[in-house]
């Protein structure tokens, strides 16, 4: 049995359900909504408020303007009621049957512990998180009733597997469904080959009577059931792809090697081939096949890596000879630079003399002497200010 929530007093056990206390609350909402449709319902309509003198001539218009919708009524004119007919509002419904309905509703969330945003419906919360956040509040207010689920579905377990050995006692292959509905085939009852060697057969055995009784393997064995409680599959694999491509967006680098997840979480029809094509374009070694690769297939697979292997070498040795061509290439700027500067020197040296001996024919030698001097002073200063930067 599936039991609700247990409370202790004293000698006694009580039990009640999620309903229990819900009962007031909802028995008070009914009584206030029905209280609302009942005056509703009673309010008079509208009157109108006339003299007999109006509505002279007119009485059967008149009369029928509440039972239909005249586009217009006739009256004559009353020197006593020079105002014309007018007509009179009842008296609205009260306001509190309404804010009475509305917090016996809130009540019956509060009791239950189940708000809107568990039922998944729009309530105040407006970011992810906060929905989120409320609807892990109700499932901690009813999680003493999943839990008591749980248990039942861990005893129906441990019911079948004390059955299970009793009821396939030969050699067959069953089905088996897992979480994510995919099939998979087992055999059961096989003969089970032991570590000398031997194997052992399903025994025969005889009863008190010399009925043969048979003992299969699967009695051999020691079973137990674990039952985990938490999202379906489908939940959980929409939370792993909003997660995966949140990941892939902070880490770029990482998109490429779990696409073949990110599309296997996808909800949509084609995501498993999708995968499984992303998959195999993954290098060598991050992907593990679940199933035994073929002797072609591991050939093909070394192949590819070897040729993936010579292009990367291919690509190294062709860098490689680019820096190579680089490095002369930047010697030999350095070769016609140096040679340049020779030049310039020899040139500004032979300008020199040309100035002294042109000085010495003036008469101008000491003019000239101080002048080669200063160039020679300012030009060491220059190199200086360079090295220093």
């Amino acid at each position: 049995p599936v039991i609700g929530e247990e409370v202790h007093i004293g000698d006694r056990i009580v039990r009640h359900g999620i309903v229990r206390f819900a009962k007031d609350p909802q028995r008070l909402y009914n009584y206030w909504r029905t209280t609302a449709a009942e005056s509703i319902a009673l309010a008079p309509k509208a009157p109108w408020l006339l003299t007999p003198t109006m509505i002279e001539g007119q009485k059967a218009a008149w009369e029928a303007a509440n039972r239909g919708n005249p586009p217009y009524l006739l009256y004559t004119p009353d020197s006593s009621a020079p105002g014309g007919p007018s007509r009179q509002q009842p008296p609205l419904p009260p306001t509190a049957m309404w804010s009475e309905a509305t917090i016996a509703a809130e009540d019956m969330k509060a009791t239950t512990g189940i708000y809107d945003a568990s039922l998944g419906a729009r309530g105040n919360e407006t970011s992810g998180r906060a929905i989120l956040a409320r609807q892990q509040e109700g499932d901690t207010s009813t999680f003493v009733y999943i839990d008591n689920l749980s248990r039942a579905i861990r005893r129906a377990g441990e019911i079948l597997i004390d059955l299970i050995p009793k009821i396939y006692d030969t050699d067959r292959v069953v089905r088996i469904l897992g979480e994510d509905e995919t099939e998979d085939f087992v055999r059961l009852n096989a003969p089970v080959p032991q570590d000398d060697g031997t194997v052992v057969e399903m025994t025969v055995l005889t009863d008190s009577k010399g009925n043969p009784v048979y003992k299969p393997p699967l009695d051999f064995g020691k079973y137990d059931v674990a039952i985990v409680t938490g999202p379906s599959y489908s939940t959980k694999r929409m939370e792993a792809s909003d997660s995966l491509m949140a990941f892939a967006q902070a880490v770029p680098a990482a998109g490429a090697v779990i696409a073949d997840l990110i599309a296997k979480n996808m909800d949509w029809p084609g995501a498993e081939q999708i995968a499984e094509r992303l998959r195999k374009t993954l290098p060598p070694g991050l992907a593990d096949d679940e199933e035994e690769l073929t002797p072609e297939q591991m050939a093909m697979r070394q192949q590819a890596a070897q040729q993936q292997q010579m292009a990367m070498q291919v690509q190294l040795a062709n860098a490689q000879a680019e820096i190579a061509k680089a490095q002369a290439s930047a010697a030999k700027d350095a070769a016609s630079v140096g040679k340049t500067q020779a030049e310039t020197e020899g040139q500004r040296i032979e300008n020199a003399q040309q100035a002294l001996q042109l000085a010495m024919q003036n008469g101008q030698m000491q003019a000239a002497i101080e002048q080669i001097v200063q160039q020679q002073v300012m030009q060491i200063l220059g190199q200086m200010t360079n090295m220093q930067q």
